[in-house]
């Protein structure tokens, strides 16, 4: 039994959502900006409704909020969508990445994505050990793709079809 599930992100998970985004890690690998500006969070739940975008909340066993999922927008023509995760600082080292990505994969295969990919910068070794574990291939490296705070990261492109 899965001790990780993906719930639709709602109002219960802002408070751990906002805790969890403040973790330097995740400041430096994700694309929330630094220093996030007030009415940041909102203005990114509003995107999942007005893009096609999906958005969820990781949480344990027992309810409690370990980290969220999320999909950039949703090229429905071309069946393609890049898919993201971030794990909650309190809940790392718990296979919470591992499940939370096979369920976020599956998720986009039952919504008729055919090519799920991931960027992953090359330093974050951890998210690299996660895509392998779900069964994505690693494509090659971008150089110089992620912007974040003035610095510029080379970033692995990685991706998984409904048939691998």
């Amino acid at each position: 039994m899965s001790t990780t599930r993906l719930l639709p992100f709602a109002d219960e998970h802002v408070a751990p959502f906002a805790e969890t985004i403040r973790d330097p890690a995740i400041l430096r690998y994700t694309g929330t900006p630094v220093p996030t500006p007030d009415g940041w969070i909102a203005a990114w739940r509003r995107r999942s409704l007005d893009e096609d975008r999906a958005s969820f909340a990781i949480v344990d066993n027992a309810g409690g909020f370990v980290g969220y999922a999320v999909t950039g927008p949703i090229d429905r023509e071309g069946a393609s969508a890049e898919l993201g995760y971030a794990i909650s600082p309190w809940a790392r080292g718990r296979g919470h990445a591992t499940e939370a990505l096979r369920l976020l994969t599956d998720w986009a295969f039952a919504d008729g994505i055919i090519r799920a990919t991931l960027l992953i910068a090359v330093s974050n070794t951890a998210s690299s050990r996660v895509a392998a574990k779900c069964g994505y291939t690693l494509e090659g490296v971008l150089r110089s793709v992620h912007q974040k705070n003035g610095r510029r990261e080379d970033m692995q492109s990685w991706s998984r079809l409904p048939t691998d």
